[in-house]
């Protein structure tokens, strides 16, 4: 009965009191899910799962067809000079004649109230200018705004990265909440693992850590972040580490097994 006993307590003892491997799962040390800003029709994505794409590229399409419309609009309005032009010649003619009515005045030829009249029209013709200038201003601010709106309906890599889920096709009506497409920049690794608290004295704050892959070929582990806190249940400290993947051999969801430095 004592012996069953016994071996009842050491099943139910933590895995990590006889075992000397902590397990953790590899996934990408950045990752997003990209969403769309504008509401609409998905004209374009890219559509291969592990597809290569660089920061800035555009990686999927939201029908734009009524906001570049507005674009050429607002454009064809904010290039429209006219009304400066128009603005410049009343001003030069208004300062022509109160220059002639001056001139008038200093040889006795004209009274002194129709240079002042000159000189309001001059006021006037200039205040005019000001505001055709004004306007013109609120054009070009009116066209960056729309060109900017149109730019929301390309969806574009935030980072260098790597396709890893394409969740719409071409054709479907999306809005600010569907998520399109999920990339990873595969090129770090991170996994969490949660190691025992006897552990702690002797992992380095950061830098390489006794570890392997599945297969039990030495993994180039690195410690990223040891968590401060004991988890007060299991007695376990988290912790972080990155594992280098430049040559692109490793794959998110891999499993690690990170020994007892002890």
């Amino acid at each position: 009965m004592r012996g069953s006993l016994i071996a009842a307590l050491l099943a139910l003892a933590p895995t990590f009191a006889i075992a000397q491997d902590v397990t953790a799962v590899l996934e990408p040390a950045q990752s997003v899910e990209l969403r769309s800003t504008v509401n609409g029709r998905v004209t374009s994505i890219t559509d291969l799962e592990g597809t290569l794409v660089k920061a800035g590229e555009v990686i999927a399409e939201i029908d734009g067809s009524v906001q570049r419309a507005r674009v050429k609009l607002t454009q064809i309005t904010a290039q429209a000079s006219g009304t400066i032009e128009r603005a410049r010649t009343l001003l030069t003619q208004a300062e022509f004649r109160r220059d002639r009515l001056a001139a008038a005045l200093a040889k006795g030829a004209a009274q002194s109230w129709e240079v002042e009249i000159a000189e309001q029209a001059v006021a006037v013709a200039r205040a005019d200018l000001i505001v055709a200038q004004d306007d013109q201003d609120r054009r070009a601010a009116e066209l960056a705004l729309e060109q900017a709106t149109l730019s929301e309906f390309e969806i574009r890599a935030p980072f260098d990265a790597t396709i890893l889920n394409v969740v719409v096709d071409p054709g479907e009506i999306v809005d600010t909440a569907t998520v399109l497409i999920e990339i990873g920049a595969l090129d770090t690794l991170i996994a969490t693992a949660f190691v025992p608290l006897d552990w702690v004295p002797d992992l380095p704050a950061t830098g390489p850590i006794n570890a392997s892959l599945e297969n039990g070929t030495k993994a180039d582990v690195a410690i990223r972040a040891i968590d401060p806190r004991v988890d007060p249940a299991s007695r376990t400290v988290r912790v972080i580490v990155e594992v280098a993947n430049t040559a692109g051999s490793l794959r998110a969801g891999e499993v690690i097994n990170l020994h007892d430095p002890r």
